[in-house]
Order: C-alpha cells, then structure tokens, then sequence
C-alpha cells in the first residue's frame, strides 16, 4: 500500500537502486538455492528487496509474503514488457 505520490517516487527511485547495489550480491550469495529451485527462489530475493524498501520508505508497505511475491512478479513482467517495447524500438 502506496500512501501518497511522494512515497510511490521514492519507493521507485530507491528500488533501482537496491536493485543495482544489494540485489546482485543476494541473487551470488543464494546462487546454489537458486539453481536447486530452478530459479523460482528469485521470486523471493526480489520480494525480499521490495519488502527492504518498505521498511525504508515511510508510506510505503507490503504486508507479507504472498504481497511481496506478487509485488515481484509485477514488477517482473512490467520490465519484461518494458524491455521488449524498448528492444523493438532500438531494432527500427
């Protein structure tokens, strides 16, 4: 739950940047989890780097688990769509 624009802007501006500098040293440290799960333990690195937002973001919260994983499963397919639109754009 997003209580305000300014916190939905910060909430965004400081996902990227959790996911640039902590998201890669998790997604290395829970590589072996990861491998045995055949990547569906990514679902709960990215649910666990939103839910690190929440805790930092005053108005912005995700209330458990089952919230964080589709929270990250939107957020998955949102950038998925994004890529795709923009790498079609690049090949014109």
């Amino acid at each position: 739950m997003v209580n305000g624009s300014t916190a939905l802007v910060l909430a965004a501006l400081l996902l990227g940047v959790v996911n640039a500098v902590v998201r890669p040293v998790v997604t290395l440290l829970t590589l072996p989890l990861t491998v045995v799960t055949l990547g569906l333990f990514l679902l709960i690195v990215n649910a666990a780097m939103i839910g690190l937002v929440s805790l930092v973001v005053p108005g912005f919260h995700v209330h458990g688990l089952v919230a964080g994983v589709l929270a990250a499963i939107v957020t998955g397919v949102t950038s998925w769509v994004g890529g795709m639109i923009l790498r079609d754009d690049l090949r014109s």
